[in-house]
């Protein structure tokens, strides 16, 4: 595991010192009742699959905390972007990222069902995503450095049509030599990694996985395009 960046920015210890913001921030990462420590351990090894600096799509990225924590954690110039269908989440992310504030997209479910064909998967976000022409409306890129996605809680891996949108991000829209990061958070780590085998044997090629070195459930597994 390379070392996780603890030397922040002044701006970021600032932000840890005030109690009430991080505790705002963690709640709407859907930590409630948490702190920052605990949310370090669950989530700072995710930076382990940042190799360098790019540009970084979360799909489903609430209120952009953990976006801010990877730049942190990484000490990588990341661009950040992210698409949430909460468009509370998505104001939050424009006062994080004052500098990045056209690089968050709100995406309502009435236009998710309005861009085109619903693919039958259990997922607000893939319709449009599988329509992502619409970003350019937004000046978004077609193509990321990395993508993150940490939905692997609740999908049920059953047929290879079930790992369609995962070949779909990685095939046309990840940048050369990019990486599709895919976040596993059911409670036990037996779970996730029975998960990350079943996509295996489905036919996804994951280049690296890493586990919770603090010994927590949550485990991250990239493909390189």
């Amino acid at each position: 595991m390379s070392l996780i960046n603890t030397n922040y920015s002044k701006q970021f210890n600032d932000l840890l010192n005030d109690n009430s913001k991080i505790n705002s921030l963690l709640e709407g990462c859907h930590f409630r009742n948490s702190t920052f420590d605990i949310w370090f351990k669950q989530r700072s090894f995710i930076a382990n699959a940042i190799g360098q600096g790019g540009t970084i799509l979360d799909i489903g990225c609430a209120n952009g905390f953990l976006l801010l924590c990877l730049k942190e954690w990484t000490k990588e110039n990341l661009i950040p972007y992210g698409i949430d269908s909460d468009l509370e989440h998505i104001k939050d992310c424009k006062v994080l990222f004052p500098e990045y504030k056209n690089n968050f997209l709100h995406l309502p479910l009435n236009e998710i069902y309005s861009t085109g064909q619903l693919i039958p998967f259990g997922l607000c976000h893939w319709p449009l995503i599988k329509h992502i022409e619409i970003f350019s409306n937004y000046c978004f890129p077609t193509n990321f450095d990395y993508i993150y996605w940490n939905v692997w809680d609740n999908w049920v891996f059953d047929t290879v049509d079930s790992i369609t949108p995962v070949g779909w991000l990685k095939q046309t829209r990840l940048s050369p030599n990019g990486r599709l990061i895919l976040g596993f958070y059911c409670k036990e780590k037996s779970e996730n990694m029975k998960k990350i085998d079943k996509l295996q044997r489905l036919g996804l090629k994951f280049e690296n996985v890493f586990e919770n070195p603090y010994g927590q459930s949550p485990v991250v597994a990239y493909l390189r395009n």
